[in-house]
């Protein structure tokens, strides 16, 4: 257990440091032919941290119906997972103006994950929360 807390531990650090320099480092000179495929591209660059938050969720919990002791509570992990799917489906629904709707389908979900006290899985909201805050 903590061998498995501390490799995420690292892995979500280096994700982390990875999230606040992705938008500044992406080459500018990746845009699609058109505005959809713009905005195609950048769904794909939040769908990214959408899945990284669900694996280091996964992880945590880990693959037993319920969630090993100290890590997280099984109904908060499948609200975790459930959020980050609901994400990926209105992401893929709705080619132009997914940001406004990306950014408020969070900004509801997220209060519900405030009592989360898992380093790991802090690390990953917060991840999301500067990624979807940025834009």
């Amino acid at each position: 257990m903590i061998q498995t807390h501390r490799r995420l531990s690292i892995v979500l650090l280096v994700c982390a440091l990875g999230f606040g320099s992705t938008a500044a480092s992406c080459p500018k000179k990746v845009t699609g032919d058109t505005p959809i495929a713009n905005a195609a591209l950048a769904a794909d660059a939040v769908v990214i941290r959408i899945n990284e938050l669900q694996a280091t969720v996964i992880q945590a919990c880990g693959p037993a119906p319920q969630c090993q002791p100290n890590s997280l509570s099984t109904p908060l992990a499948r609200d975790l997972v459930q959020t980050c799917i609901d994400l990926r489906v209105t992401l893929k629904a709705v080619p132009a103006g997914w940001q406004a709707t990306a950014k408020a389908a969070w900004q509801q979900a997220r209060p519900r994950f405030n009592a989360v006290t898992n380093p790991v899985i802090v690390a990953a909201l917060v991840a999301v929360d500067a990624y979807l805050g940025g834009m």
